[in-house]
């Protein structure tokens, strides 16, 4: 388990912080390779089993990225809902060149 406080809010511009700590206020596990992830250019996670309530922590972490380019989530059944969750996080961003969110719908 990753410790929250070895995070600095102020310097993270990954995203890790606020996904931990979105992680933290709904009671979801994090993911590992999703903390991993977030510290990198691309966000690659089709076919990973992203359930629902994994949407809100995990988008909280792509809204607070400044340096994501790419993000493949396709193929994880979170349902429309939670596909709403990242298409605004995504919208924020001018640096994301590529998305990816086939089959994420019910």
């Amino acid at each position: 388990e990753v410790d929250l406080d070895l995070l600095e809010e102020e310097a993270d511009l990954s995203g890790r912080y606020q996904y931990l700590l979105e992680c933290r206020r709904t009671s979801t596990r994090p993911s590992l390779p999703a903390l991993m992830q977030l510290s990198s250019a691309m966000l690659l996670l089709p076919h990973f089993g992203i359930l629902p309530g994994d949407c809100g922590p995990l988008a909280a972490g792509i809204y607070c990225n400044e340096s994501l380019t790419h993000i493949n989530i396709s193929d994880n059944n979170v349902g429309e809902d939670a596909a709403v969750y990242f298409a605004r996080a995504v919208a924020a961003h001018s640096s994301i060149r590529e998305v990816r969110m086939r089959g994420v719908g019910a």
